[in-house]
């Protein structure tokens, strides 16, 4: 898929910050739901970088991603302040606790989105090579 080496260098760049993201959940009261997301989308940037990616596999993490998001948005929307979020790292509060995972969220759906893309072009690609 990624044919390119500045997207198979960013899908796995991006496979980095999923599965470091994967990892900090250790202390995480909801562990399992956030290391799946996160591993859902590593595993999405590996396919692609080595040109397997079918697009039902990041769309599948989209529609999740996306859920997730919407049952955060009402706790999150106007609750935490930017400076909050990303002044350290430590627990403020649930809000912005919420807030950061919202951003883990976004981050996933924007990606996924442009693999999605990717993947729909390639498959695209083939079939037509295949004809």
């Amino acid at each position: 898929m990624a044919k390119s080496k500045v997207l198979t260098g960013l899908n796995y760049s991006m496979l980095a910050v999923f599965i470091s993201s994967a990892l900090v959940q250790y202390n995480d009261p909801d562990t399992l739901r956030w290391s799946v997301i996160y591993g859902a989308a590593a595993l999405n940037c590996l396919f692609a970088a080595r040109c397997q990616l079918h697009w039902s596999m990041p769309a599948l993490v989209i529609v999740v991603a996306l859920v997730s998001a919407g049952m955060l948005a009402t706790n999150v929307i106007a609750k935490a302040s930017f400076s909050d979020i990303f002044s350290s790292m430590e627990m403020k509060s649930i809000e912005v606790e919420q807030a950061r995972e919202f951003g883990g969220l976004f981050i996933i759906v924007i990606w996924m989105t442009m693999l999605l893309f990717m993947a729909r072009h390639w498959s695209k690609v083939r079939n037509h090579i295949t004809k």
